[in-house]
């Protein structure tokens, strides 16, 4: 049954920092002929979310408006002429919802929700049906809520302009989101992945999740030679994700390969002093922008996501809705390391024990873990728990294949901290965080 109203987070304006999130009532949207009611389970946070509010985003933004344009959920209602959902199916929203294939233009640019229109953090929302794209299988809610934003857009650097083939290089930057994701889809290309970074204790971090290759640029400030000397007879770089800006360039137009690509995404280091369009053709490469993806960009990484079983990287403390503003904060802070999501509706019982084990023994950990798959065995067979269906594969049901993950169920200040998850096998799964 779908109420008929819900709670969301919007922000009221710009200039006002993070007080300018108000969380309040609202009625739920009604659906259009053309349109799909979703139920939202996740939503997870960008650097675009957080200037949105402090007057920083240099975009078209409408106040007021609903936060975030990441989120993934279920679907509740469809309309009378929608044919790609059906109620029950999971999905995740497309971040310019007007951008369906091709390169973007300036009227999809302007369809980007948590901006332009109203974005994610919310109980319910009503999107288009090409707003949606079909949520991976081999994801939960949570990591299938990163996708929409940062995902999509390390796949469009790494397979929008000139297709990354196995065998070549890639240079990623630092521990942020569009980063982590690029050093992610590198690997599982079968290319070289170098990274860089600020400390060697991100560099083990980033060993683990497949860099081949980890320089830490606050020790050697000529990183962008560096990397091209480790590149195949010193040729350079294929494709270098530039998230740095004015910080960054002129070490990456150091390391890129003749006919090599930069795609800049970021403006982390600021937007003034750049290298000139000149130093790019002394180079012989190619600079390019780049904003988010499309819907068909979207569904060819989803394929790619479900064929490597590649897992998105979630910070340890997972929020509460109600804590949204706290979620803020803490990316803010730079406190975490992956992508901070924030729970909308309840999980289910599985996922519950999920969580409970992050903070008991060993021991505790491994018997809480046979539970729960043995409730998800439960549940395959009698089809009775509506947490499964919407769920699909869980990491509980794969012991054996450890992977990165351990998302503590933080509320606020009281959240768990875990470290890390024991497996029946022995193996670790490793908590791991990003910068942004």
């Amino acid at each position: 049954m779908v109420p008929s109203s819900q709670k969301q987070w919007s922000v009221s304006g710009k200039d006002k920092d993070f007080d300018g999130l108000q969380l309040v009532d609202a009625p739920v949207p009604k659906v259009g002929e053309n349109d799909v009611l979703v139920k939202l389970h996740a939503a997870s946070l960008n650097y675009r979310d957080l200037i949105i509010p402090k007057g920083m985003y240099p975009f078209p933004t409408n106040f007021p408006v609903v936060a975030c344009s990441d989120g993934a959920g279920e679907v509740v209602e469809v309309g009378s002429k929608v044919s790609r959902f059906a109620k029950g199916d999971r999905v995740v929203t497309l971040f310019n919802q007007g951008h369906q294939f091709g390169p973007v233009d300036i009227a999809a640019s302007h369809t980007g929700l948590g901006g332009a229109i109203d974005g994610t953090l919310r109980q319910f929302a009503v999107f288009n049906e090409n707003g949606l794209v079909r949520a991976p299988r081999n994801l939960d809610y949570a990591e299938a809520s990163t996708l929409t934003c940062a995902a999509l857009t390390s796949w469009n650097a790494l397979y929008g302009l000139k297709p990354l083939k196995p065998g070549e290089t890639v240079l990623v930057q630092g521990t942020g989101g569009v980063s982590v994701f690029a050093l992610q889809f590198a690997k599982a290309a079968g290319a070289t992945v170098i990274a860089t970074t600020s400390s060697n204790e991100k560099a083990q971090t980033l060993k683990k999740l497949g860099a081949h290759h980890v320089i830490n640029y606050k020790e050697d400030a000529n990183w962008g030679e560096t990397a091209k000397k480790l590149t195949p007879g010193g040729a350079g770089v294929d494709h270098i994700v530039e998230v740095g800006g004015a910080g960054t360039l002129e070490q990456s137009l150091k390391a890129v390969k003749f006919e090599g690509i930069i795609s800049i995404i970021g403006f982390l280091g600021g937007a003034k002093d750049m290298p000139s369009i000149i130093e790019c053709l002394g180079h012989i490469c190619t600079a390019r922008g780049v904003y988010v993806g499309s819907r068909a960009l979207m569904e060819d990484m989803v394929r790619a996501i479900e064929a490597n079983d590649i897992h998105p990287v979630v910070d340890e403390r997972v929020f509460d809705f109600e804590s949204a503003r706290e979620a803020y904060e803490y990316q803010w802070s730079q406190k975490h390391f992956g992508k901070v999501v924030i729970k909308i509706a309840s999980w289910g019982a599985i996922d519950s024990l999920v969580f409970l084990s992050l903070a008991h023994s060993p021991a505790a950990r491994i018997s809480l873990l046979s539970a729960a798959k043995g409730l998800l065995t439960a549940h395959r067979t009698t089809g009775a728990d509506p947490f499964y269906s919407s769920y699909g594969a869980l990491p509980v049901d794969r012991s054996t294949s450890a992977r990165p993950s351990g998302r503590g169920a933080g509320t606020g200040e009281g959240g768990t901290r875990a470290a890390l998850l024991d497996t029946p096998s022995g193996e670790n799964w490793n908590t791991i965080a990003g910068e942004y």
